[in-house]
């Protein structure tokens, strides 16, 4: 499968999101947390009643923008859903400026990490809106999703799917950690518009997944 295996360790940089909230001491104070997830098919916002394993849902909005449609053919954002993605993400920091959400994170995946105008999308939303959005490769946006699973299910074993319009990713849950991580360039958004049709469907989801 597309960009190669990962797995979370101790000695891992993992990055902006390498600690979970929760177990920074001065973060238990926090009123309320909130991430915006742009992803090739929608743009969703989660605000959470402050930093706990399993924290309540305050607010939960998802909007269809479409951001990653035909991606695959033109190599770059669809316009369409570039103006529907600026305009739900106006939406979602006005809100959280209202629900005074503090911090609020954003990040980008398949569709933002592959286009050509990926950057200069960054770059409006940032100028725009004040809202800095991190790009985050397959292989975290894969142990993101094992570790939303453990935070609610701690004892879960397995293989988790996080099916995106653009990718999918696949991680192992084993004894409460994350093991290894896998990106594939499979998702519907992808596969309906792939030049060459259902013979090309074929053969980049063989590729995919022999890799």
């Amino acid at each position: 499968m597309d960009g190669g295996a990962g797995e979370s360790g101790p000695d891992q940089d993992l990055g902006h999101f390498g600690t979970p909230l929760f177990e920074d001491p001065s973060a238990r104070a926090l009123r309320r947390v909130g991430v915006i997830d742009v992803g090739s098919n929608s743009v969703r916002m989660v605000v959470f009643d402050g930093a706990a394993r399993s924290p309540a849902y305050f607010y939960n909005e998802k909007i269809l923008c479409g951001l990653g449609r035909d991606l695959a053919r033109s190599g770059r954002l669809h316009p369409e859903g570039r103006r529907r993605a600026l305009a739900a993400l106006r939406r979602f920091t006005m809100l959280a400026q209202g629900m005074q959400v503090s911090p609020l994170c954003g990040v980008a995946t398949a569709a933002v990490r592959e286009a050509a105008d990926g950057a200069a999308f960054l770059a409006e939303v940032e100028e725009g809106l004040g809202l800095r959005l991190e790009v985050i490769s397959g292989e975290e946006e894969a142990r993101l999703s094992a570790q939303g699973v453990l935070l609610g299910w701690p004892g879960a074993e397995g293989l988790v799917c996080d099916m995106g319009g653009s990718s999918m990713e696949l991680a192992e849950v084993t004894s409460g950690r994350v093991g290894r991580c896998l990106s594939s360039r499979i998702g519907p958004l992808r596969l309906e518009t792939l030049p060459g049709g259902r013979k090309e469907m074929k053969r980049l989801v063989a590729a995919e997944m022999t890799a």
